[in-house]
């Protein structure tokens, strides 16, 4: 064959061998992940799994939830509507998750609120492996029994976190205002290791646990770690227990304050 013929044939050969390369560049870069859970939310409370379709038909029925922004997280994600919960209520359906055991193998069953997660792997420890900063926010209650900090062998830092801002004890996350604690008492919430509830003047949690997410990725930006892929677990408390709403607008500036 004429060597001339094969010079463009090189040629695309050539284009193809750096365009599926640079594709794989492209795909082995790891995502970021944001896991969130909310609290006995059901799945028809959603506006796009239900509520939507149930105001088409009588708008004047009974009020319906609206949830736009997760109805835009819906569509421009991936849906698995065939996923379920491990576990009927909330302690150990994190538990599971956590460990990566359904309910047969994981050690938190039933209501066995702030039981310690086993010592074992967790999806952190396994993504830390993998090279993400890991940080969990909101509802914990899988730290171990007792009252004090020295007490939970099963802190999220003891469980493969790099940091934690929440609630730590299961009971807390039945008020959506630490501070005031307007329902059986104030709470504690805790950055890492030590109780900020005090500084939380009227604080909603939905919008605590938010704001202080968005502040952790924006950190990590700004400490130029943004090649350093992240893990969030982001628990709310809502819509669970007491029915408290916000007393105002989601702060200026996205929360980041």
């Amino acid at each position: 064959m004429n060597s001339n013929y094969l010079k463009p044939l090189l040629a695309i050969c050539a284009m193809c061998v750096i365009s599926s390369q640079e594709i794989q560049a492209q795909t082995s870069k790891q995502p970021n992940i944001i896991f969130i859970m909310a609290d006995d939310l059901g799945w028809g409370d959603l506006g796009f799994q239900f509520q939507n379709q149930r105001a088409k038909v009588n708008v004047r029925s009974e009020p319906w939830v609206k949830t736009p922004n997760l109805d835009r997280m819906a569509v421009q994600g991936v849906q698995l509507p065939n996923h379920y919960s491990p576990a009927p209520v909330c302690a150990p359906s994190r538990a599971s998750l956590m460990l990566g055991q359904h309910q047969g193998h994981a050690n938190v069953r039933d209501n066995q609120f702030d039981k310690a997660i086993d010592n074992n792997h967790t999806i952190s420890t396994v993504l830390k492996m993998a090279g993400y900063s890991t940080a969990a926010f909101g509802k914990w209650g899988l730290q171990g029994q007792g009252d004090k900090e020295s007490d939970w062998v099963a802190h999220p830092l003891n469980r493969g976190f790099d940091y934690f801002f929440g609630y730590m004890r299961h009971k807390d996350g039945h008020e959506h205002y630490p501070k005031e604690g307007i329902y059986r008492g104030k709470k504690e919430v805790y950055e890492n290791r030590q109780n900020i509830a005090d500084d939380l003047d009227k604080c909603y949690t939905a919008d605590l646990w938010t704001a202080a997410a968005k502040r952790w990725i924006t950190e990590q930006k700004q400490e130029k770690k943004s090649e350093k892929p992240f893990f969030i677990f982001l628990g709310y408390d809502t819509p669970h227990a007491v029915l408290e709403l916000p007393t105002q607008a989601y702060p200026e500036g996205g929360g980041l304050k």
